[in-house]
């Protein structure tokens, strides 16, 4: 990962981290789904 030196870096690499929590949000979200409907 390149260094963020500048303000444009850390927004890339904000948006990489945010992209990266909502994609295992999303698989928490499908699992927990498929748990109650097999409950």
């Amino acid at each position: 990962m390149p260094p963020a030196s500048s303000s444009g870096g850390v927004m890339m690499t904000a948006n990489r981290v945010v992209n990266m929590v909502m994609a295992l949000l999303t698989v928490v979200a499908c699992v927990l789904a498929a748990v109650v409907a097999r409950a």
